[in-house]
This record gives structure tokens, C-alpha cells and sequence, in this order.
């Protein structure tokens, strides 16, 4: 008797992507086979269907792809590859991309030893490895359990930017050691997995990565903490709208982080003061485990009803249409804005801001371009960012097809990276030739 109002089919096996393959190519007798053994430190993570790869030290280190469950065997001899011959391997990381037929790929793994699976980084010092272990602590006892349950996790790595006196973070990949994307669950990792890869290998936290499939947002507050921890009266309101939800500080000690639960919230992801910054999707947030409240909180608090949901709507203004989107110069209404563009042209760098202006991929990843562009306009621009925006979507980079907020983040990151451009102090005496203005650190 079958369970339930089932029948005969819902028991049937569902086809997986080795059976599609094997159906292609008319069958298991017909397909020729390459193989090899395989190292199990080569297996970063299995999912229903497919495995991702991590390739072995050699020509494709710090590379990854993803095969069908159905090409690795496992019996008395160990674990092997067992790789149709006409089976193109898709490798990827660090802005790579790299096809391997057959044959090239399974010579990739022949003769590889744990060794040759092992990081490139140097262990971190015993005092790291305690400085992690205790943040570890924090994270495990006070981070909400729904977060830690989701494999959206990157580890961090912090250098000073001696320009604009802050940490610059770093995201890494776990998988391969390289940056990890805020846009690719592929970079991300379980939380165990995440705590182990940044003792063994140097991490000063962990950054959790909003994919807005859950409604998990995050309201960020830089410098309203002083010294001593008192609070301003923007980091107050914030933590107010959020009373009861989980908040922390951030890693610098000075600002805040405030999670909870919201509907999609049509506006920018800065405020108009530029003294607050709302995430809901495709960012990392890096995470300390450090609890604002005296009595921390672990709930994930629906916002929507708390005042926060308009408190946002008016802080950070509702989202407006770009007028002249990838028209160029011509597409620039205001006359500012036409001025920042003759400067920057006008500049010892100009050529390459003109190129990267007109369209230009110079970075050999569009991404890259477009973060080179916006650094620069964050300089012309005295880091006003709806400026930034503006001129932004006017160039040959712009791509309408990318959502507002990925342009949002990007600007916000150009500011907090770069320095401002300083217009000459007057003169009182006669006029002189003046060069270019001075950066401001």
C-alpha cells in the first residue's frame, strides 16, 4: 500500500546529472573512460548531485570545478576519478577561468599526495591562533543559531590602509585561498568549516554573507562609539528601532551592526547624512561576536513593525531612475558633474580614467574595472557618492542589467578606500600656476 496520496512514480528515482550525461552519450557501454586515483583533501564539499573540486598544487593551483557525484568510485584500492574522454572540466577561482579536456585534467591529480592539497599560507602565530579561538567564543555563544546553520560563511583578513587610516578587509574563499564573492554561494562555506580554515591558516574573523533569500538585513553604524563606548545619537536611534534583536560591534571597535528580519525595502543602501548603511542582499558582513547589549539577545526580531522600516524609508530616501545612463558626457545634466569629468581627464592619469569612462575593461574583469573607475570618481568626487553614481552611470562601464545596490556597495566601498581630492587653498597674494590639487590621507 503506498503512503499518502501517491502513487507509482513519486517513488521513482529522480535523474541525476551523471544519468543526463550518460543518456547524451548513449549509454554506459559506449563511453570511454579516463581515470586516476583521487586524494580525498581534493573534495571541498559534496552536494545532492555534483562535488566541488579543489586542483592540486601545479599549473591550476587555487582553482576549482565542480564534476558529477558519479565520477569518482570508491572501493578496496581507495578513491579514483573515472572521466568520460569527451568530458570538459571547467575550472574557475581568482578571476580565472581555465577548460581542461579529459585527458589534461586527470593528469591535473596523478601522483598528488595531502601535500600538494595543503595551503599556501604560512601557519598563523600560536597568539593568532588564541586571538581567533576567543572571537570563535563570541560567535559561537552569541551569534543566532539560523545564521550559524547557513553555509553563507568567508573568512576575514584585515591590512591598514595607511591612506585613509582604516582596516581595509579582505574576504577569503575558503575553498582556495583567494577572494571570496559576495554574489557566489560557491565562495562561501559552512560555519565549522569557516572557525577551522582561519585558525589553521590566519583569519581575524568571520563575515557572514546576506544572500536575500531569508530576509536577514543589516543596518550598519561606523563611528557612533567613542573611546570609552558611548553611543551617538544615530547609533542610538538604530539600536532603539532595533531593541531586542541581535547587534554587535564591529570589528574596529567604534561602530555597530543591527540584524534582524525585513520585507525588501525599495532605497539606497546609504543615507543621505552618509552616517548609516542598510544591507539586504549580496554583501558580507564581517562579524566579531560582540555583543552591544549587556544582556545579548540571539533573536533574529522582525523590523517591520518596530519604527525601523520607516525610520530607514526616510533616512535613506527611496530610489530614483539614473537619468542618462550609459550616454557619456551628453548624458551629464548637471554642470558639476561635467566639471569633475574635465578634471579627472584633465589629471596626470587621465588617459587611463578616460579610458575606463568610455567603456574600456582595462582590469580584464569587468568587476575590477568598475572599481577602479569608481575609486577614482570617489577621488574627484570628494567622496559624494550620489555624485559618484551619477557619473558612474553615464559611462561606457555601466550595465544595466546590475542592480542599484551592487553600484550602491561599490561606491561606499570606493569611499571608505580612497582619499579625497582637496581643491588648492586660495591665495591671497597674485595669482600663480597652480598644478593639481593635493590628496587628502
Amino acid at each position: 500500500e503506498l503512503l499518502g496520496k501517491t502513487n507509482a512514480d513519486s517513488y521513482k528515482r529522480q535523474p541525476t546529472a551523471m544519468d543526463e550525461y550518460r543518456e547524451q552519450q548513449g549509454g554506459e557501454e559506449q563511453t570511454k573512460w579516463q581515470t586516476v586515483p583521487l586524494n580525498e583533501k581534493a573534495i571541498l564539499h559534496k552536494y545532492e548531485n555534483s562535488m566541488l573540486l579543489k586542483m592540486p598544487k601545479g599549473g591550476y593551483a587555487g582553482l576549482v570545478c565542480y564534476i558529477p557525484n558519479g565520477f569518482v568510485r570508491e572501493d578496496e584500492k581507495g578513491m579514483g576519478l573515472r572521466i568520460p574522454e569527451d568530458f570538459t572540466a571547467h575550472l574557475k577561482g581568482d578571476d580565472k577561468a581555465i577548460d581542461l579536456n579529459a585527458a589534461e585534467f586527470v593528469a591535473a591529480f596523478k601522483d598528488k599526495t595531502d601535500e600538494d592539497y595543503a595551503s599556501t599560507y604560512r601557519k598563523p602565530s600560536e597568539e593568532k591562533i588564541r586571538a581567533f579561538e576567543k572571537l570563535e567564543k563570541n560567535l559561537r555563544e552569541n551569534v543566532p543559531d539560523e545564521m550559524k546553520a547557513k553555509p553563507n560563511w568567508v573568512i576575514v583578513r584585515t591590512s591598514e590602509n595607511k591612506d585613509t587610516g582604516r582596516l581595509d578587509k579582505f574576504l577569503i574563499d575558503v575553498h582556495t585561498g583567494k577572494a571570496a564573492k559576495s554574489n557566489d554561494p560557491s565562495t562561501w562555506t559552512d560555519f565549522d568549516t569557516a572557525c577551522q580554515y582561519a585558525k589553521e591558516n590566519g583569519g581575524v574573523a568571520l563575515a557572514y554573507a546576506l544572500d536575500g533569500q531569508d530576509n536577514i538585513v543589516c543596518i550598519d553604524v561606523d563611528g557612533c562609539l567613542d573611546e570609552v563606548g558611548n553611543i551617538n545619537s544615530v547609533g542610538a536611534t538604530t539600536a532603539g528601532f532595533g531593541n531586542g534583536t541581535y547587534s554587535e560591534r564591529s570589528i574596529s571597535g567604534r561602530g555597530i551592526h543591527v540584524f534582524g528580519k525585513m520585507q525588501n525595502l525599495d532605497v539606497r543602501a546609504f543615507s543621505k547624512d552618509g552616517d548609516l548603511e542598510f544591507y539586504q542582499d549580496k554583501h558580507f558582513i564581517a562579524m566579531t561576536g560582540n555583543p552591544l547589549q549587556s544582556v545579548p539577545s540571539k533573536e533574529l526580531k522582525n523590523l517591520d513593525n518596530t519604527g525601523m522600516r520607516e525610520y530607514l524609508s526616510e533616512k535613506c530616501e527611496k530610489r530614483t531612475e539614473w537619468k542618462g545612463a550609459g550616454a557619456g558626457i551628453d548624458g551629464l545634466s548637471v554642470m558639476d558633474d561635467r566639471e569633475v569629468l574635465e578634471k579627472a581627464m584633465g589629471a596626470k592619469n587621465g588617459d587611463t580614467f578616460k579610458r575606463l569612462y568610455n567603456g574600456e575593461d582595462i582590469k580584464n574583469n569587468h568587476s575590477n574595472s568598475d572599481m577602479s573607475l569608481m575609486n577614482q570618481l570617489a577621488f574627484w568626487c570628494r567622496h559624494d557618492k550620489d555624485q559618484m553614481l551619477r557619473i558612474f552611470a553615464t559611462s561606457g562601464l555601466y550595465r544595466p542589467d546590475k542592480p542599484q545596490s551592487y553600484y550602491e556597495y561599490t561606491a561606499m566601498k570606493a569611499v571608505k578606500s580612497s582619499p579625497a581630492y582637496t581643491p588648492p587653498k586660495a591665495s591671497n597674494s597674485a595669482p600663480k600656476a597652480s598644478g593639481g590639487g593635493n590628496s587628502k590621507a
